[in-house]
């Protein structure tokens, strides 16, 4: 289906940055884990995703 919203060549840089994203975050995520504990990063992601996640941070269309 034909929107214009985006073409086919920002679809591929959309979805290879967003798996360099998960790759990093989950480098990231080890080292933390590493060196503060799995329960100190669960906690310290649920900061960062949480407030992004609300329902008042989402556009109503």
């Amino acid at each position: 289906m034909h929107s214009g919203f985006c073409t086919v060549a920002q679809n591929g840089w959309f979805i290879s940055l967003a798996f360099l994203g998960m790759t990093l975050g989950s480098l990231l995520a080890r080292f933390l884990g590493d060196r503060y504990g799995r329960r100190f990063t669960y906690q310290f992601n649920l900061t960062i995703a949480l407030p992004r996640s609300s329902p008042r941070s989402r556009p109503i269309h």
